[in-house]
């Protein structure tokens, strides 16, 4: 028998199945998955799924695109600039990815 500690996952389930679609090599999907963690764990005047939600929408897979929000002075910005560029599919990420 093993007993082992398994760590609680941070992120919401839709955003990590998410990030396993958009990252299919696993050093970027950790990395990722890391920076997305720190980003949930912060207090925002936003909801930080809403947050980390919007940056896994505005990357699009693309790694070197999360240095963009490695300094951020208003999350709503974040939120606004991925619903407009979902054109409105998005219910300002407070909904779950489909």
């Amino acid at each position: 028998m093993c007993f082992y500690k398994k760590e609680k996952e941070i992120l919401p389930e839709d955003v990590r199945k998410r990030i396993n679609i958009d990252f299919p090599i696993q050093s970027q999907r950790k990395l990722v998955k890391e920076r997305l963690e720190i980003l949930f764990g912060e207090n925002w005047n936003v909801g930080s799924e809403q947050l980390v939600r919007s940056i896994l929408y505005l990357i699009k897979g693309n790694i070197s695109l999360l240095e963009n929000f490695n300094q951020i002075s208003d999350p709503r910005d974040i939120i606004v600039e991925a619903q407009k560029d979902s054109k409105g599919s998005y219910n300002y990420f407070i909904d779950e990815f489909k």
